[in-house]
């Protein structure tokens, strides 16, 4: 189009209250369209934008778009959009999409509260997924099936840690049927809430024996099928348990520390051993937890470089771990609804664990008149577990690709760090028995802070 004058007003600050320059759009799915949009400078602080769509097949919609920037660390964005979709028609007049109307939230604010809490949101949620997958442009968005809702609370009292979260996240399914038709699912899962308390380790008077607790107070919601009352698995989950740690030895190159909890876990609802169905009888399961890590000795040399152009010295570490965990007996697991890991806890089982790091540190200028600093810029870590009960193998979450038998697979895990803005970290596992590789695992990020950008790949 030919417009001889347009007149924009800026005001000093580069943002000024009114209406945007309306947009034109063509597309074979919502037909022409209009949109329009008044911006709202509120003040330095905050500002708000409103959209309104029209298309001549889809019919039209509403949104805003809410930004604020109170403080450092107290900010967010809001984006809420409403979808009146009208009847459309093939080209013999049949309807093909009833009228409805659709709408989606999206955002994520965090708030610095009095006393140190913090309030942090986050919301990706539409109402109708097939909608979105319809008219979404961006290929990552409408490729995704499932939703998210969470709101998480957390600060401190003295030692004494709060945590209050509240999630759900959807994710939708289909499958095809022998008539041709498509079956779809949606499978709910979240904590609906979940209130963890935990108190920092403290010394138990003068001794070198510290103390410290951790209870969980959740509900746990998980339906395979929303259509479907009885694949509802929810249930309330309380979980306690203080820990005692005792440092044994600590030098610089041999560390050795012993710690001990006693687990309460106790379930409102339960599986039936005879017909395994989850009814409303409760289970409590009482857990001894010991544990024994050990690391060293810890063998080291340095490289002086003061002619490298990356580093003056290098200092290279040799750690052998050597770690043993025994829990207690507990015969009636398969009674568990499972949930995570906290729920997997195979009772009666000795596990040891033994494994060797390497790792390369590098001590670099940060520029003239600043300090130099130390970091590790790789680590390389062979490790395996072994268990007195091969059980308790299969439900180990170190481990990706799981086991069959009492080993667990042998793990080469490399991480890289040589610069702030690049890691690399590459993961490989192989198989105790057949002693080939069973999972590959690829990972990178590249952050440039200046630009405001960063970017990832992983693969596996």
């Amino acid at each position: 189009f030919y417009v001889p004058l347009i007149y924009y007003p800026l005001s000093e600050d580069d943002r000024s209250t009114g209406f945007l320059i309306p947009t034109y759009t063509t597309s074979s799915i919502k037909g022409s369209g209009l949109s329009n949009a008044f911006f709202w400078a509120i003040d330095r602080s905050q500002d708000a934008t409103f959209y309104h769509d029209l298309y001549s097949k889809t019919g039209q919609g509403y949104g805003g778009e809410y930004r604020f920037s109170a403080s450092p660390g107290s900010n967010g964005e809001i984006r809420p959009y409403i979808l009146d979709e009208k009847e459309q028609f093939n080209d013999v007049g049949t309807v093909v999409r009833d009228a409805h109307q659709t709408y989606d939230v999206r955002g994520h604010a965090s708030l610095a509260l009095p006393h140190g809490f913090r309030l942090y949101g986050r919301s990706e949620y539409v109402s109708d997924i097939t909608t979105k997958q319809l008219y979404q442009q961006n290929l990552a968005e409408a490729s995704r099936r499932d939703r998210y809702v969470g709101v998480n609370l957390n600060g401190n009292i003295g030692r004494y840690r709060i945590a209050a979260n509240v999630e759900q996240r959807d994710a939708f399914f289909e499958s095809p049927r022998p008539d041709g038709t498509v079956d779809q699912t949606t499978r709910r899962q979240g904590r609906l809430p979940q209130i963890n308390l935990s108190a920092a380790e403290k010394p138990i008077g003068r001794s070198r024996l510290y103390f410290g607790l951790n209870g969980e107070m959740a509900n746990l919601v998980l339906q395979e099928r929303l259509d479907d009352p009885t694949t509802n698995h929810s249930l309330w989950r309380f979980d306690a348990f203080p820990t005692l740690r005792y440092p044994f030895s600590r030098l610089t190159y041999l560390t050795a520390t012993a710690a001990g909890s006693w687990r309460l876990t106790h379930w409102l609802e339960s599986i039936d051993p005879v017909t395994g169905v989850q009814t409303n009888t409760p289970l409590t399961r009482q857990l001894l937890d010991l544990r024994m890590n050990v690391t060293g000795p810890i063998f080291s040399r340095i490289f002086q470089t003061p002619e490298n152009g990356y580093a003056d010295r290098f200092k290279h570490l040799i750690e052998p771990t050597f770690n043993v965990r025994w829990l207690s007996e507990f015969d009636r697991r398969e009674e568990v609804v499972q949930f995570d890991q906290v729920d997997a806890e195979v009772g009666g089982t000795a596990t040891y664990n033994y494994g060797i790091a390497n790792r390369l540190l590098a001590r670099r200028t940060r520029g003239e008149g600043r300090p130099s600093d130390s970091r590790t810029i790789l680590t390389a870590t062979l490790s395996q577990s072994y268990y007195t009960n091969a059980q308790a193998a299969r439900f180990d979450p170190t481990y990706q690709s799981g086991a069959v038998g009492k080993f667990s697979p042998l793990v080469l895990d490399v991480d890289g760090r040589p610069v702030d803005h690049f890691s690399a970290r590459f993961r490989m596992e192989v198989h105790p028995q057949a002693r080939r590789p069973q999972l590959y695992s690829v990972s990178a990020m590249y952050d440039t802070q200046s630009a405001g950008m960063a970017s990832s790949a992983s693969a596996s």
